[in-house]
């Protein structure tokens, strides 16, 4: 692999692997937070099974640059898709800052407590991919086996793209409230649990700035 992102504290990391290294940046982490507060939460365990069979999730994230809309993959991510409805729900992602934003490749936020990507709701979960159905080779497969991951059989996971929604981790099993958009078709190892697809609004979501806010998530479920 090439770059690597590191949001330090051992927490969440993004791997790119054009073979530039992203660790030549500037400091995209910027310390905009010192004034800003959205009240501290922490859980004690990630969120019991809520979702309704055959319900179709949805989510208009409100942000201080208009509103996205994004299809949530109940399907291919069942337990991502929960968590991310419970915290929704919950006003957890209420008032959060984008603390990563990389012109042509990411947003990112969901670090209410911390706000500058070291943060989480207090807990982890498991990833959610589905190795057949991205089709990955025996040689990715073993890769990832090498590092501790693991294929999830059954879930009709989709392959990183533009426009989805995927959570930041630290490695195998470290989900837990941060999420990314992707802003291009950038290569990045199927390591990352990919829960949904922004439908409307992606000319807002290449607005995002860092410090810029993410005001609410709206769940909507048909």
């Amino acid at each position: 692999m090439g770059g690597i992102l590191v949001f330090a504290l051992g927490a969440l990391v993004l791997f790119h692997i054009t073979g530039k290294d992203l660790n030549n940046l500037p400091n995209v982490i910027n310390d905009v937070s010192d004034s800003f507060s959205s009240g501290e939460k922490t859980y004690a365990n990630p969120p019991e099974m809520k979702l309704e069979e055959g319900k179709d999730y949805s989510a208009k994230i409100v942000t201080s640059k208009g509103d996205i809309t994004v299809d949530l993959f109940e399907k291919a991510a069942p337990e991502t898709v929960n968590n991310f409805v419970f915290l929704a729900n919950d006003n957890f992602y209420n008032d959060n800052l984008f603390h990563r934003v990389i012109k042509g490749f990411v947003i990112q936020g969901g670090d209410r407590n911390n706000k500058d990507g070291t943060g989480g709701p207090g807990y982890t979960f498991g990833d959610e991919i589905n190795w057949d159905a991205i089709g990955l080779s025996a040689t990715q497969k073993s890769d990832l086996k090498a590092k501790g991951y693991a294929s999830t059989p059954g879930l009709s996971s989709v392959i990183m793209k533009s426009k989805v929604l995927a959570m930041a981790n630290s490695g195998p099993n470290t989900n837990g409230s941060q999420f990314f958009v992707m802003l291009d078709d950038v290569p990045l190892p199927p390591s990352y649990t990919i829960f949904g697809e922004v439908v409307s609004g992606i000319d807002v979501v290449d607005q995002i700035q860092i410090g810029d806010v993410m005001e609410s998530v709206e769940i909507k479920d048909l």
